[in-house]
């Protein structure tokens, strides 16, 4: 697989499949992206029921194939399709289907919407448990490696939320990338402790994404900020302001320790951020390029250890 750019575009949050004006704001941020030199634009099948696909295929219409790479995933069974197609869908609801014949299908559906005849990255997405990575494994990695083979995609990939079904899958088969949106960013190392080192040793890059783990690292203060997909913990909290006041005693910013940050791993390759906004796309670039001292990394190491030796008492924040 060809070195991956250092930064990728996360259109996940990109209003795609709601009205009018937000599709074309959403294209505007993509578009504005390509021109700026961003390279990578990564989907799914999941996001919005397959709209933000099919935004994205409009978006980066009539902009040269050859100048940006297109990532997507499978796995999910979001509509009447996809559930007609499936062996394991029920009626009315939405699961995962890792099988061979689904993920197929689904990557030949993504391929219509993204109005592409490749993919430079598939992935499948988010299996959570053993049961769905075995499937995974058997099923649904095997049919990415044979479209690998056909050319139709260039590399074979999964995204994934769940550590311990991450480590499972990378010991199960072969996959030449990995894309992480949880588990190692500015105030959480547990990816280090097994996953990033055996990923080292299968030399499989990682893709850290949302670096900003949902909103906690971009404004520890804020109150409706997110992490990790979730509210934050007291703990959770007191950990992102420790960092951010290491950082405001470096003159540098939590956002750019928190975009960079994953980046200082040797196993890390790429950062996937999702900025909403043309401003937000633009700011992201300008945190990229900011000059973090190695004694910011030094401090910040001991105050989060300190830190988890002497928790502080329940309840506090």
């Amino acid at each position: 697989m060809n070195k991956l750019p250092r930064f990728g575009l996360g259109c996940a949050a990109l209003p795609f499949g709601t009205t009018a004006a937000a599709h074309d704001a959403a294209c505007s941020v993509i578009r504005h992206a390509a021109g700026l030199g961003v390279e990578w634009f990564d989907t799914s099948s999941l996001y919005s029921g397959g709209a933000n696909e099919a935004g994205v295929g409009n978006a980066l219409d009539g902009i040269p194939r050859d100048r940006y790479r297109l990532s997507t995933k499978a796995g999910f069974v979001m509509d009447d399709e996809a559930r007609a197609v499936s062996a394991v869908a029920g009626p009315g609801n939405t699961t995962r289907d890792y099988s061979y014949d689904f993920v197929m299908w689904s990557v030949e559906r993504s391929l219509q919407r993204l109005r592409t005849d490749r993919l430079d990255l598939a992935m499948v997405h988010d299996p959570i448990n053993s049961e769905q990575v075995q499937s995974a494994a058997s099923g649904g990695i095997r049919a990415l490696c044979e479209l690998r083979t056909q050319q139709v995609i260039a590399a074979v990939g999964a995204g994934m939320t769940i550590l311990e079904s991450m480590i499972e899958l990378v010991e199960a088969c072969e996959i030449d990338f990995l894309m992480l949106p949880c588990w190692y960013h500015l105030i959480d190392h547990s990816a280090n402790e097994t996953l990033l080192p055996r990923c080292q040793e299968k030399s499989i890059p990682v893709v850290v994404a949302g670096p900003f783990a949902g909103g906690l690292l971009a404004n520890p203060y804020a109150k409706e900020a997110h992490y990790n997909y979730y509210p934050p913990t007291p703990d959770d909290r007191l950990r992102a302001q420790t960092a951010a006041k290491v950082c405001e005693r470096h003159g540098v910013s939590i956002k750019a320790a928190a975009i960079q940050f994953p980046l200082r791993h040797q196993a890390v390759n790429a950062v996937m951020s999702g900025p909403k906004t043309i401003a937000e796309l633009e700011e992201n670039l300008e945190l990229m390029a900011v000059e973090v001292p190695g004694e910011l990394w030094q401090e910040l190491g001991h105050a989060l250890r300190a830190q988890d030796e002497f928790p502080p008492p329940s309840g506090d924040a």
